[in-house]
């Protein structure tokens, strides 16, 4: 004998309470886990790429400077890459109002 499943009516499925296990969450911006050894700060840029770079590049790191205190640190690839989508777009913004 074949299990009967109760259909419900979209009425009916909306009115029924909802789990309270999981409540949404507000977005949260993601947080920068690194920070300046010298200052605590966590605002970076990219740093100039230079030769003695390419080891670390190899570790999947990239040299980076911090906005404070000028200091110039690695940091992993992830963070490197967040930064230069940034500056991508800090440049198109400039470019775009300069045209106005």
């Amino acid at each position: 004998m074949a299990t009967q499943f109760p259909t419900l009516k979209a009425a009916e499925y909306f009115a029924q309470p909802k789990s309270t296990t999981n409540p949404p969450q507000p977005f949260v911006k993601p947080v920068n886990p690194v920070t300046c050894p010298e200052c605590s700060s966590s605002s970076f840029r990219l740093s100039r790429f230079r030769m003695k770079d390419l080891e670390r590049l190899l570790l999947l790191q990239y040299p980076v400077r911090c906005r404070q205190c000028h200091r110039r640190l690695y940091a992993g690839l992830p963070l490197a890459l967040m930064l230069l989508q940034a500056g991508r777009v800090r440049r198109e913004r400039r470019s775009h109002e300069a045209t106005r």
